[in-house]
């Protein structure tokens, strides 16, 4: 790439990647390039924003136009940072929904499929657990039973995964206690 077509404004870059958290996201071949950029600075370990930032920042100063430091006062970074966070949170969105389709596949969650009990993060233990509905792996739409009350509830794959873990692993610590 000779030269990295900068939004001029961080409000132009907000609109470039307004769907980038969703799955239909279809980046063009500047926000690949600066994706890609992200994405190695992720895998080689760094993971402050301002790390990513100096690291994506140094490997395109050159092509980046005189004036990429503009709309500094108003938002961290100007508005490359705020091509580099949408980058990032791209890149985040993607290695989620590839995990959550990984898990989906290996527990072999199907409508109908019966998941017994489930704990969920914030504590609460519903029984009878049913997937009603798959939209997606991060969007799994469940049936199941909590104070004797029937509930409906929407999780991800991983979400399920988590619940499944949680509640065997405080059974395990139970049976440790008695």
């Amino acid at each position: 790439m000779n030269q990295y077509p900068l939004p001029k404004t961080a409000n132009e870059s907000y609109y470039r990647w307004i769907k980038c958290e969703s799955k239909d996201f279809l980046p063009d071949d500047s926000q690949k390039f600066i994706m890609g950029l992200v994405e190695e600075s992720l895998n080689n370990g760094l993971f402050y924003t301002k790390d990513v930032f100096a690291q994506v920042e140094e490997k395109i100063k050159n092509i980046l136009p005189l004036d990429y430091k503009r709309e500094m006062n108003q938002v961290e970074n100007g508005v490359l940072g705020m091509e580099v966070y949408y980058a990032r949170k791209t890149v985040e969105t993607i290695r989620d929904f590839n995990n959550a389709n990984e898990v989906l596949n290996n527990l072999q969650l199907t409508e109908g499929k019966e998941l017994g009990t489930i704990k969920l993060n914030n504590g609460m233990t519903i029984h009878k657990v049913k997937i009603n509905n798959i939209i997606d792996s991060m969007n799994i739409n469940c049936l199941g039973i909590r104070g004797g009350k029937g509930v409906t509830f929407t999780l991800s794959a991983v979400s399920i995964e988590n619940g499944l873990n949680r509640k065997y692993l405080f059974d395990q610590c139970a049976l440790c206690e008695q």
